[in-house]
């Protein structure tokens, strides 16, 4: 099941049992002896990657007090930044607070709901996997997620912010090895997928932009519909676009 949801966090209960039940051995002639035989696992998988929506949320999250932008595709991830404060922090855990668009397949953070602003938002959907759904021969771009704080070498506004952390987010392993090299930050690890500016835009994705705020130190991804805004708050250096994104709108994208 663990493995299921990691490939498409958004598979219910039923769905799971089917993918489950289809990859026995036995699948294709099921009886009263042996059922649907014993389940591959790999062959659940296979079939989920092949052949379902595999676009997750980007849950957004924003701390005024590390002055940081902060992303995830792990609920539970996001859930722990907004209750109890994210790693790394430079003094004391840091809470972060979530903007974007509410999403309609994902209502709520797993229980206990310890405050009323824990509702999930994002701006965007990503992909779960490296798996092109439109090319066989051009895999997906990881989003690779790093982090820097306070306290760490390196020049920053820590002499005005000192619980400041940076997160920094980049699908060019070239950059984040220079990054972890020479601006000290480290990596924390995958934040989902998303499609290669090498390749044609899809129909309905959106450009993933980049920007940075040096008064803050702070870089922030976002849609390109959200530049001017972005842009009115301070992030207009260092604009890169990363790959293409789906527009949360509420529902999960169902255009490719």
């Amino acid at each position: 099941m663990g493995l299921l949801r990691t490939v498409d966090p958004l598979l219910s209960a039923s769905q799971i049992t089917s993918a489950l039940l289809n990859s026995g051995d036995n699948a294709a002639s099921p009886n009263i002896t042996r059922g649907y035989g014993v389940p591959n696992v790999a062959t659940a998988v296979n079939n989920v990657l092949a052949t379902t929506n595999r676009l997750t949320p980007l849950f957004s999250h924003y701390s005024s007090t590390a002055k940081d932008h902060f992303y995830t595709v792990v609920p539970q991830m996001a859930r722990a930044s907004i209750v109890y404060g994210l790693l790394p922090y430079a003094q004391s855990p840091t809470q972060y607070f979530p903007y974007g668009t509410t999403v309609n397949e994902y209502p709520q953070f797993a229980a206990p709901q310890l405050v009323s602003y824990t509702s999930p938002l994002a701006e965007v959907w990503v992909f779960s996997t490296h798996v092109n759904p439109f090319s066989t021969t051009v895999e997906l771009k990881p989003l690779y997620r790093l982090s820097w704080k306070c306290g760490d070498p390196g020049v920053s506004v820590c002499g005005t912010n000192p619980n400041h952390v940076s997160h920094f987010y980049t699908t060019s392993l070239t950059e984040a090895q220079s990054y972890i090299g020479s601006a000290f930050y480290k990596l924390d690890g995958i934040e989902g997928y998303i499609y290669p500016t090498s390749l044609s835009k899809p129909t309905n994705a959106t450009p993933l932009l980049r920007a940075y705020n040096p008064t803050r130190d702070d870089y922030a991804i976002f849609p390109q519909q959200q530049q001017t805004i972005m842009a009115n708050d301070g992030y207009t250096q260092n604009v890169t676009t990363l790959g293409y994104v789906y527009l949360n709108n509420g529902s999960r994208p169902t255009t490719y």
